[in-house]
């Protein structure tokens, strides 16, 4: 059944950036601003180190 979701299933490309969203969300929250409306040295503080991984839903 998973096959008929393979879209789903594939694994992210090595040089993603992820995302602290969790902060990310109180940031934006406590600001009651969108995420949308950061700028990039704003998003850059909420990016995780390229090692520690994150789980793939």
């Amino acid at each position: 059944m998973l096959e008929d979701f393979g879209m789903m299933t594939e694994p992210m490309p090595e040089d993603r950036v992820q995302y602290d969203l969790r902060a990310l969300d109180k940031y934006c929250s406590e600001k009651k601003i969108l995420p949308v409306d950061l700028s990039e040295e704003e998003l850059k503080k909420f990016e995780l180190p390229k090692d520690k991984s994150v789980a793939n839903f």
